[in-house]
């Protein structure tokens, strides 16, 4: 079992499961049913036993993403923007990018860019 913790996106039911994790609040994505999008530190392995210990029907509301290091130039994204029109849409719009991984690895670049931490900077959309 792993002990360490990092940060990831996650679903509310993600959130709601641990609710003492460190968390920013919710952030605006640009798609309606994505709106409930929380930046988190959690342990995987937990999260992982708390995903299997669902029934089919509420696994596809909990999930999460570990935010990674990728090669992705974000330098064409802009905070204004990402306000404007929410972190996964502007992603799409500037990068083509509309796979949950590569969005990851884009929050987790622009962190190094602005400067801040993944919640600081979600706190910041």
């Amino acid at each position: 079992m792993s002990i360490e913790n990092n940060y990831f996106i996650c679903s509310k039911a993600v959130v709601d499961t641990f609710p003492k994790c460190e968390r920013s609040k919710p952030f605006k994505t640009g798609y309606e049913e994505d709106e409930n999008i929380f930046v988190a530190v959690l342990d995987f392995d937990k999260a992982q036993l708390a995903y299997d210990s669902l029934d089919e029907i509420h696994q596809d509301d909990f999930w999460c993403q570990e935010l990674v290091g990728g090669t992705m130039d974000v330098t064409k994204i802009y905070l204004t923007n990402i306000r404007k029109n929410g972190i996964f849409k502007e992603i799409e719009n500037t990068l083509c990018l509309t796979n949950v991984n590569n969005r990851a690895m884009c929050i987790n670049q622009l962190c190094e860019k602005y400067a801040c931490n993944h919640i600081e900077l979600a706190n910041r959309f």
